[in-house]
């Protein structure tokens, strides 16, 4: 009688656990689904971007930003959009909050040259020229360089 007890008491436990894997693994495929659509969404959204359409990105990114308040990427994309979309201090504010966020993109060119221009468009010349300077420092890409030199001799021009 206490085998059979046992045997039962092993075969409920054993179907536990197996509902809670299946619900479990439902539950993450789910996840899954959702994640994928945000990084879909995202890369449309970098997509409009670079097609210069800022504020269907901002609406996207802005959308993922609010799911994904700790991403550097999404910060930093949220900076580009504003500024292209002339909100110059909110565009400087997010791209400060992506560089919080992941210090090391003061060694991405990339970002150098992003913010270094965004600074120039606010005027911040002195700080501007700090970021085309640190382009030329990191950089090996020939575009990037040419770009941070033509900026660095348009400020060079400013009385």
């Amino acid at each position: 009688m206490k085998g059979n007890i046992r045997n039962w008491a092993f075969l409920v436990l054993l179907l536990l656990v197996c509902t809670g894997i299946a619900v479990v693994s439902q539950l993450a495929e789910e996840q899954n689904k959702l994640f994928l659509k945000d990084y879909e969404d995202f890369r449309q959204a970098k997509k409009m971007l670079q097609a210069e359409k800022y504020n269907d990105a901002y609406s996207t990114i802005n959308t993922l930003f609010t799911k994904y308040p700790d991403s550097y990427e999404l910060a930093w994309n949220l900076g580009l959009c504003l500024s292209a979309m002339g909100q110059l201090p909110e565009g400087e504010s997010y791209m400060v909050r992506a560089r919080e966020m992941n210090p090391s993109l003061v060694l991405n060119d990339l970002y150098l040259l992003q913010y270094g221009q965004v600074e120039y468009n606010l005027k911040k010349y002195d700080v501007a020229k700090r970021y085309f300077e640190r382009v030329r420092e990191y950089s090996k890409d020939k575009d990037k360089l040419a770009a941070a030199e033509d900026a660095l001799k348009r400020i060079s021009n400013i009385p």
